[in-house]
């Protein structure tokens, strides 16, 4: 594991109130979809990898 630095002149600021129940839904369906996008590529992936034969 390695030390995340901020970058050069960039300060990070965190705003701790709750989330709305829309930037909630929008969250969950950005998380969804990069799912489906990471199954996706790990089908085919392996998609190839399932006709060879092993002599």
């Amino acid at each position: 594991m390695k030390i995340i630095r901020e970058p050069k002149d960039v300060d990070f600021t965190v705003d701790g109130r709750e989330l709305t129940p829309e930037e909630q839904q929008k969250i969950s369906a950005y998380i969804q979809y990069q799912k489906a996008i990471r199954a996706k590529n790990i089908t085919r992936l392996s998609a190839p990898n399932r006709d060879k034969r092993l002599v």
